[in-house]
Order: structure tokens, then sequence, then C-alpha cells
């Protein structure tokens, strides 16, 4: 009896937790030529989460609950993701972001992204720099710099499976390289990232990227960025993605690194207490 009553209070405590935050608004919105799906939470300064390549807008449910206390949280799935349409019709995906904040009244935000997010986002903020507050990037991408191309078995196993048009094959070779390699060691992560990734394993059977990158990339105007940034960075992740947060660090002026030890790609999903924690003293700066 009495374990039942410290576990109903313990249920009725964390239900407290988070009776200010009011429930999520969804919707889509049509903008340049796609639709995209979004999700919205809380009220206040508007804060932006884009999500990972392979991933999408799930990847944030450990830190939408804290950020949602504050701030207006919109995440949404970038195209050809999650709930997202997909096409082949070549687009900007930085563009296709600001569709969506001109969908929803947004005029000025703090953009957050990981990895694929992560360079949305510094493109995005070069090109509407007025329209940005400030950046949270996490083992963030840079355009004109190739994502993490070290030979090794995995590699090869995706380039075979894409080229087979099989797509779980192809999700599961990238489930195996060295960015992704220490959330696959958790066993509380492992089912979880196969889901999400399985889920979004379609990409794979579009063969050529639509997307078009850029013109002149991030990796030769950092130095233009003029809004607060943080870097976020694990440990473990793939050399060239600290590599990536080197030049980050080096070349946007103020730029703050934090490390989180321990973690590799998934910085928010490996070690979400730690980058709560610098992600929201940064934004509460």
């Amino acid at each position: 009896m009495k374990r039942v009553i410290l576990l109903t209070l313990g249920f009725l405590t964390a239900c407290s937790s988070h009776a200010n935050v009011p429930s999520p608004r969804t919707g889509f919105a049509e903008v340049n030529g796609t639709r995209l799906y979004y999700e919205e939470q809380g009220n206040g300064r508007p804060v932006v989460l884009i999500h990972g390549a392979m991933l999408d807008r799930t990847m944030w449910d450990d830190q939408v609950p804290e950020l949602a206390k504050g701030y207006r949280v919109i995440r949404y799935d970038a195209r050809g993701f999650g709930r997202s349409a997909r096409s082949n019709t070549p687009f900007k995906a930085h563009e296709d972001l600001k569709g969506l904040l001109d969908h929803l009244s947004v005029d000025r935000a703090d953009l957050i992204g990981l990895s694929l997010g992560g360079r949305i986002a510094i493109d995005f903020a070069l090109t509407y720099p007025t329209r940005v507050r400030s950046l949270v990037l996490a083992a963030a991408g840079v355009s004109g710099v190739p994502g993490d191309q070290t030979p090794g078995a995995w590699l090869t196993d995706m380039m075979t499976a894409i080229r087979a048009r099989d797509t779980i094959a192809a999700s599961d070779a990238w489930l195996r390289s060295e960015a992704m390699t220490p959330a696959m060691e958790r066993a509380d992560l492992r089912d979880r990232l196969r889901t999400i990734t399985y889920a979004n394993s379609g990409i794979f059977a579009m063969g050529s990227n639509p997307e078009q990158i850029m013109v002149p990339p991030a990796r030769d105007r950092l130095r233009e960025l003029r809004v607060p940034v943080l870097v976020l960075i694990g440990t473990r992740d793939a050399a060239s993605l600290r590599g990536m947060s080197d030049m980050l660090a080096a070349r946007v002026t103020g730029a703050r690194r934090v490390w989180i030890e321990g973690a590799g790609h998934l910085l928010n999903l490996e070690r979400p207490q730690e980058f709560n924690r610098a992600m929201l003293d940064f934004l509460n700066r």
C-alpha cells in the first residue's frame, strides 16, 4: 500500500511539473510547392528546432517540455522526412524554413539545429540575418564542407544498399557509422533510433538528392554571422564533425563552444540533461 501511495505521488508530481505547458498545436504549411508538418508548444520567444538527417521532429522529445515552459517552441519535419512531403523537385532547405516561419507569422527566432539541422540554421542566418536572434549548433554540418566520408565498411554497405534500393539495409549501415556508434551502444536508445530511422528510410530510395546548397556556401561566409552562437559537440563524434566544430569556433566571431563528454553525434538524445542545461543557459542569457 505504501508503495502504491509513493508511486501515485510521484506520478502526480510529474504531471504537475508540466501543468503549465500548453498542449501542442499542429498543422501543415504549404510552402515552396511542398507541405511541411509542424508542431508548436508553449508561449513566449519563438525557438525553432531543426532535426538531423535520417531523423525527424521526434528526436527533440527530450527538449520540448523544458523549452515550452518559457518559449514558443516550433519543431517541424524538413522536406522528405517525417510527415512532410517528399519530392524530386529542386529546393533549398533554408528557403523552406523561411516559408514555414512566414506561415507561422514568426519575424525573428532562436534556431537550434543538429547536424543537417545545424547546416540549415546557418544557411538561413546568412541569408536572412535580421530574422535570427541566436544559433545553437549541435554537431552541425556546414554547407560547402563534405559530410563524413571516412572509408569504412559501413559506408561501402550503405552505398551498395542504396544502389539496390534496399532502404532498411542502408539505414542499418548508417547506424553503424562512427558518428552513430555511441548512441547505438545504448540499450535505451537503440530501438528508438531504429524506429525513427526506418520511418525515414524512404529518402534512400530517391537516388539523387534534389536539395540545392546555398551559393556561395556557408564555409566561405561564417565570419558574416553576427548573432550569438553556441557550438555543441560530443567528444566521441566523428572526426569530420569535430573538425566542423573547430571551424565554427574559429571563424564565427564570439562563438562559444561546449564539449559534451562521452557523447557521439546525437547529443540531445545521448546526454539530454547536459544538452538541455547548456542550451537553456545560452538562451536564457
